[in-house]
Parts: C-alpha cells; sequence; structure tokens
C-alpha cells in the first residue's frame, strides 16, 4: 500500500465538491463520522462524473451509467466541527467498460488528506443492467483524463488490493 499523495499534489486536481464538516456529521468522537467520509465520496463522484460529461440528462438518454463494484477506503486524518473540505478525483485506469479512480477527501482548513475511497465502476446498461462498452465520444473524454492525470508526476496512492481485469476474449 503506498502513501497517500501530499496536499500540495492534490491541489493540482479540480475540487469535484466542497463542503464544512457540519454538526450533524460529527460523532460522539467529536470529528467526522466514517459514514459521512464515505457520503461525502459519493456525493463528489457524481459531480466528478458530471464534470466528464455523465450527466443525468446524458444518463437517462443514453440508459447507462456506473455501477461500482468495490471500495477501499483508508482514513488517514480527522475532520472536525467547522473544517472546510473538498473531494478531488483521479483517474488511474480504464477497460472498454471499467474505470479504476481515487477519490481524495483533503482537509483544506488543516491541510491533510482526511480519506481516501479507491473505487473500480463499471459501465452497465440501465435496462438490461449488462455490463456495456463506453461509446467512442465517452472512450476519448476518458483517455483525455486518464492521459492528464497519469502526467501528474506523483502516485496515485493505491492501496494495491484494487484493480482492472483484462478483458477476457
Amino acid at each position: 500500500m503506498s502513501r497517500a499523495p501530499s496536499v500540495t499534489d492534490l491541489r493540482a486536481l479540480p475540487a469535484s465538491y466542497t463542503t464544512e464538516v457540519t454538526a450533524d456529521l460529527v460523532d460522539a468522537n467529536g470529528h467526522l463520522n466514517v459514514r459521512h467520509h464515505v457520503a461525502l465520496h459519493d456525493e463528489a463522484g457524481w459531480a466528478f462524473f458530471a464534470d466528464l460529461g455523465f450527466t443525468p440528462e446524458r444518463i437517462e438518454e443514453g440508459r447507462h451509467n456506473f455501477f461500482d463494484l468495490e471500495h477501499h477506503v483508508r482514513y488517514l486524518a480527522e475532520a472536525r466541527l467547522g473544517e472546510r473540505l473538498s473531494v478531488r478525483h483521479r483517474l488511474v485506469a480504464r477497460t472498454s467498460k471499467a474505470l479504476h479512480l481515487v477519490s481524495y477527501l483533503v482537509n483544506d482548513s488543516t491541510d491533510a488528506v482526511a480519506s481516501t475511497l479507491e473505487v473500480v465502476t463499471l459501465m452497465v446498461d440501465l435496462d438490461t443492467r449488462r455490463p456495456v462498452d463506453h461509446t467512442a465520444e465517452e472512450a476519448a473524454v476518458l483517455d483525455a483524463r486518464l492521459a492528464a492525470d497519469r502526467a501528474l508526476g506523483w502516485d496515485a496512492g493505491l492501496s494495491g488490493v484494487l484493480g482492472l481485469r483484462p478483458a477476457r476474449p
């Protein structure tokens, strides 16, 4: 398992989502509860995909969208009441149907990575509920983002337990 990237490195990625730790998100330990870490990563994921063109309108029109298959969460630092948070994403790999990405929850108030959510997600036809290939247009957008993210020059901080399987013949 490699270390999470630094906050300085992560600021090279656009923030998909920003928020503040409010009282309803804090648990008896006085920090952001684990379920809210995951919820913030999830909420930011919708914004990340919309920024890539996977908007609600496109999903409805094309009748396909991503279904997450696996998650690996790492809790790295506290986030406490009133602190400002941002979520940033890095695309790690893709196949014709699947993506491997990492979501980073950054505590902008303390300059710490609060948590990471590593994800493998699959493009699925919403009518048949079966995997489908990305369209040529989607593949081009994903490839452009993948190339940009690979050019960052820093390690993505992967867990080592998730990855994409090669396509079956």
